[in-house]
């Protein structure tokens, strides 16, 4: 798990990260986020990605409407 969400990792000094350490699990020490924070963190990182994914659509849209609206005058008088 931690291997994919290194952020959940347990941090350095924790008695987790040293549980884990003695069982002989391998990982790198994260931030030691909970589920909710990370669900919080990707919800977050989603919305960004939508936002402009929305917001070049839109512009892009309004670049080819232009286009072919004065193209149009350009043929058709």
């Amino acid at each position: 798990m931690y291997t994919l969400w290194s952020a959940r990792a347990p941090e350095k000094n924790s008695t987790e990260y040293l549980r884990l350490t003695n069982l002989g699990v391998t990982f790198d020490a994260g931030e030691g986020r909970s589920a909710k924070a990370q669900a919080g963190y990707q919800i977050a990182g989603l919305a960004v990605a939508l936002a402009i994914a929305v917001l070049g659509g839109i512009v892009t849209g309004n670049k080819v409407l232009l286009f072919f609206f004065f193209l149009s005058f350009f043929f058709y008088g």
